[in-house]
């Protein structure tokens, strides 16, 4: 069995989806020996608990949270969004490098 590939979804607003995350997951998850693991959302909301059935992580939160790729379901705050990500510690290398 192959290594599992935890996500971080950052943004709730227009571009999010339940249907979006499922697709992430298929995509990633396609044709590799990895497991997918969505770890959590996050956004600006003060959301408790899950969305979708997946964890919420306030924002500020999210330094504690064990992921290998953060991906920015935002092109309207993708700049804004990567920008908090890195200035948080997150190293550009673990965001996507496509707008979703």
């Amino acid at each position: 069995m192959g290594n599992k590939t935890k996500i971080l979804i950052w943004g709730t607003g227009k571009d999010y989806s339940p249907n979006l995350i499922n697709l992430i997951a298929n995509m990633l998850s396609n044709g590799s020996s990895n497991e997918v693991c969505i770890v959590g959302i996050t956004s600006e909301d003060k959301i408790k608990g899950t969305l979708d059935g997946i964890p919420f992580i306030q924002e500020e939160d999210i330094i504690n949270v064990d992921f290998d790729y953060l991906i920015v379901t935002s092109s309207f705050y993708y700049g804004e969004i990567v920008s908090s990500a890195v200035k948080m510690g997150n190293p550009l290398k673990k965001l996507s490098n496509k707008i979703l």
